[in-house]
């Protein structure tokens, strides 16, 4: 060692070459010195070659490798390289599998591979993902001194990694071929390629040659078998093999991983219960800590099940033992409280995660705000909002739309309208997450929410985004764009198109025909197309059979439950008004609401959240029988149902939209005939009398003398109802201002809900009196569209685009009056009218529009004709007469008359009535009369 002027003999030599990995200069500076003094042999190579590859000098490696072939070449035998010296320079290499795989091959032709140097290629070949050469490595050994399980379990390992399950059964089959031991390591891995590649019947076979060759089952193949089974869909025989090996029927040994998933396999088959069960029984049975992973896994199954307080409770309970929560055990507590809107405990719980340190992530802001979404926090989620535009490159479309969502409900318009500080940076608008249109959508509902008619068309003509811009094109004639848009973009055109109608511009149907869903379209984006056709009154039957078509496929796979409430009373809405035939889908929808119900019924839900529902439900079933769709068992399971959820907001204290009533001694003066009266009190519901000129004041408008004012005094300790406009202060349907008639209210929100129901299903008959011009015919149908804008004083319109309305005309008799000696005889009919929708002003519109308009109505009638009819009749001819109704859907019917008040019987007197209706007083009784 003159280098390192030290001698030694090949003891200390070799204590020098095999030195530690950072000491490879040195090793290689020892070993060249030992030439000068000692003959080199292979061991002191390979203990260099070692050290290099130790510190991964594979290029020195390498080149030791290659000395040692020159030496072998010059038949210097001493060093010639053996397998393990080819073996340890493969092994140096990390950055290649060809310069390995080539060392393997000069082993094959020198006749020396041995098992070490098979396993080393393998490896390195599984590393770089080069699977199918490691696969051809391990079943071109010849014999068993090339090859062990090593290789087989790396090889497998693999398989299952990129789930090519066919090629691990084939490994498997080939280690017994070759003789070798099965033990339970390589068939769990088989396994787990199987699992991942869905074949779960695979599995099971893979499972019942281990109970064949007696092996015992580790908890890799137990997780395996339950995992595979859960993952195709067979969850219930995934716990039944969990429970048959817990019971000792199959010899298998549990740990966390196994239990882990086996509360998966619950929660893919909606057993949350069993879930709970399961990680109660880890602990006390197996006096075993859960580890985080299996705490998650509970919570996520607790959080499926909308069990918030088991999901909080678990989150409470790491902290007791000390296991670490992550960002994934927040992110599901934070979803457990979003279904049932317990906004304060995602909150609080989204907040100690980030006080943690821990990244919730898109997910976990997504989540934070659906809940603040459904509890009406807008402001909150705005802030969460411009939280996550900070933390995260661009906001996505969920939190986008949560955001915009919440500031709809909010009626906040001029917040949607100022949303576009929120909008996040020009990078993230390149990514196309659309957040400016879906601002502007919220912004747009807001305003109609609000009455903000002017805004409203001012922001859906806009053009400052792509959308605008093409619903700008479209309304001028191009439609060139329409290709171009994103699936998202396209529905929101659509979606402003038929806004567009709604403010009354006409020809928008065939805008609407233009933006039609593509064929990848999701179910929410062609629901919100179908109710855009249903508002413009499309009618083109060859493209809304094709939609209609793409919904039901997209139903029948099951992807109803990914709509929201709100789409699926579109959905059904939207399918009704357009008349198609598409039964199963209302039928499917029916399910789904029920489906909802129950979940909801297991949870603590906010006042919000129920409200939701029952007019959901509601919605839905009046649709259903619009069509001639509604199902006996859901239905009725549904109103159930709702009758639990009016029973909870029944036990809530919480007022809402607190009014200041008006003194008795404002409203309550006047004529004779001209005060509200009480004709039933059922104690939760009663039916009144409304003069003419009371207002049925379900809304913020006035125009007459407020009815509720009346019932706060005739009803004292009943005054619930009378304060919450969202329920239009227990009114159940309305009355112009001018008519007179019988109204049916409610004082419980169990009541309110049970009519309205009524409604919805066309269990309530309402029947009207009036005088019309004209000789009507016997019987006469009307179903014309009614269109009006909410919050307008204006006249209702028949265009295509209103609301679908029914009324039925049927006469009672002909009366004549002459206006002056100079006069024609005017001819009027006397008419009884049922109504199966109840439209703004529909009775007056649809007479009208049949040619027969009532008499004194301003609205529906010419000018010179309305100051005829004043001149003997002083106010419109309408009054409802009959209500029908019962004590509940399943209860007793009452029926409820009022004849013709004193002014509108006079009227009647000062005309002649026809020869064979001249005993008035006689037809007048008929008609009252059930």
């Amino acid at each position: 060692m003159q280098e390192l002027e030290i001698r030694g003999n090949s003891v200390v030599y070799g204590a020098l070459i095999s030195g530690e990995a950072e000491e490879w200069s040195i090793s290689l500076a020892a070993l060249a010195s030992m030439g000068h003094t000692q003959e080199v042999n292979v061991i002191s190579e390979n203990a260099a070659m070692s050290s290099c590859a130790q510190a991964l000098q594979w290029t020195a490696s390498l080149a030791r490798l290659k000395r040692m072939q020159d030496s072998q070449a010059c038949q210097t035998q001493a060093c010639s390289p053996t397998a393990v010296s080819f073996a340890t320079a493969m092994a140096s290499i990390s950055s290649s599998w060809q310069v390995p795989l080539g060392l393997l091959m000069q082993l094959q032709a020198r006749r020396a591979v041995d098992a070490i140097s098979t396993s080393t290629v393998v490896r390195s070949c599984s590393e770089h993902t080069a699977w199918e050469v490691a696969l051809d490595v391990v079943t071109s050994a010849s014999h068993g001194n090339d090859i062990n399980e090593v290789s087989y379990h790396i090889a497998l390992e693999t398989c299952s990694q990129t789930c090519n399950w066919e090629q691990a059964i084939q490994l498997l089959q080939h280690m017994g071929t070759m003789r070798f031991h099965l033990s339970p390591v390589p068939y769990a891995a088989a396994m787990r390629g199987c699992g991942l590649g869905g074949q779960w019947q695979v599995v099971l076979g893979l499972l019942e040659q281990m109970l064949d060759l007696k092996l015992e089952l580790d908890e890799a193949a137990s997780s395996c078998v339950i995992d595979s089974c859960s993952r195709g869909g067979c969850w219930e025989l995934a716990l039944d093999f969990f429970y048959r090996s817990s019971f000792g029927r199959v010899h298998a040994i549990f740990d966390a991983v196994t239990y882990t998933a086996a509360i998966s396999a619950c929660e893919r088959g909606s057993q949350w219960q069993r879930a709970l069960e399961l990680l109660e029984s880890f602990e006390m049975e197996l006096r075993l800590r859960p580890d985080t992973i299996l705490f998650n896994a509970a919570i996520s199954a607790a959080q499926s099940g909308a069990q918030w307080e088991a999901a909080l409770g678990y989150l409470g309970r790491m902290r007791a033992l000390d296991v670490q929560a992550d960002a994934v055990t927040h992110n599901a507590a934070v979803s457990g409280c979003e279904p049932v809107s317990l906004w304060q405990k995602a909150a609080y719980v989204f907040r100690e995660a980030q006080e943690r340190r821990l990244q919730p992530g898109e997910v976990g802001h997504n989540a934070v705000m659906s809940s603040l979404e459904k509890g009406t926090q807008w402001l909150a989620a705005v802030m969460c909002l411009e939280e996550q535009l900070q933390a995260l490159p661009a906001p996505g479309k969920i939190a986008v739309d949560t955001v915009a969502s919440a500031i709809q409900k909010s009626s906040q318009w001029r917040m949607a309208i100022g949303t576009s500080r929120l909008q996040p940076s020009p990078d993230a608008l390149a990514s196309r997450t659309l957040p400016d249109v879906l601002i502007f959508s919220a912004a747009i509902s807001a305003c109609e929410k609000s009455l903000r008619w002017r805004v409203v068309q001012e922001l859906l003509t806009e053009t400052t985004t792509v959308v605008g811009e093409v619903v700008s094109q479209l309304r001028s004639g191009r439609s060139k764009a329409l290709p171009g848009l994103l699936r998202v973009e396209l529905s929101e055109v659509s979606r402003r198109v038929a806004k567009l109608s709604n403010a009354g511009e006409s020809g928008m149907a065939r805008l609407v025909t233009l933006t039609k869903p593509k064929p990848d379209s999701t179910l929410a984006e062609i629901a919100s197309w179908i109710w855009s056709a249903a508002s413009a009154a499309v009618d083109d039957s060859t493209v809304l059979q094709a939609v209609v078509e793409l919904a039901r496929s997209r139903i029948e796979m099951g992807l109803a439950q990914t709509l929201s409430p709100r789409m699926l009373a579109n959905l059904a809405w939207g399918l009704a008004s357009l008349e198609v035939n598409a039964p199963r889908v209302f039928l499917v929808l029916q399910g789904e609401l029920l489906r909802r119900g129950e979940v909801l019924m297991r949870s603590e839900a906010p006042r919000s959240v129920l409200v939701e529902f029952a007019s959901i439900v509601s919605e839905v079933l009046w649709a259903c029988h619009f069509v001639g769709t509604l199902s006996t068992t859901p239905s009725s399971t549904l109103t159930e149902i709702v009758f639990q959820v009016s029973g909870k907001l029944d036990a809530m204290d919480a007022m809402v939209d607190a009014v200041i009533p008006l003194a008795l001694t404002e409203t309550a003066e006047g004529a004779e005939g001209h005060v509200p009266r009480i004709l039933l009190d059922l104690s939760d519901r009663l039916v009144l009398h409304k003069p003419p000129g009371w207002q049925v004041d379900d809304q913020t408008a006035s125009e007459g003398r407020p009815l509720s004012g009346f019932l706060r005094s005739a009803i004292p300790g009943r005054h619930r109802l009378l304060n919450d406009l969202h329920h239009q202060r227990g009114f159940l349907h309305r009355l112009d201002v001018p008519s007179s008639g019988l109204i049916l209210a409610a004082t419980s929100y169990t009541a309110y809900y049970d009519l309205r129901l009524q409604l919805s299903m066309g269990m309530m008959l309402r029947e009207y009196t009036t005088l019309c011009h004209g000789l009507l015919g016997p019987h006469r149908e009307v179903t014309v569209p009614v269109f009006w804008r909410r919050g307008e004083a204006d006249a209702s319109a028949v265009r295509p685009e209103g609301r679908r309305a029914r009324s039925s005309f049927r006469r009672l008799g002909f009366t004549f009056r002459r206006q002056s000696l100079e006069s024609y005889l005017e001819g009027y009919s006397l008419a009884e009218i049922r109504i199966g929708t109840g439209r703004r002003h529909q009775i007056r519109l649809h007479a009208a529009h049949i040619g027969h308009p009532t008499v004194a109505d301003g609205k529906y009638t010419a000018g010179t004709t309305f100051e005829d009819d004043l001149s003997w009749c002083p106010r419109n001819f309408l009054h409802r007469h009959r209500l029908c109704f019962k004590e509940s859907v399943c209860g007793a019917e009452h029926s409820v008359v009022e004849p013709l008040p004193k002014d509108l019987y006079l009227s009647l007197n000062r005309t002649r009535p026809d020869a064979r209706f001249v005993n008035l007083h006689e037809t007048l009784r008929a008609a009252a009369s059930p």
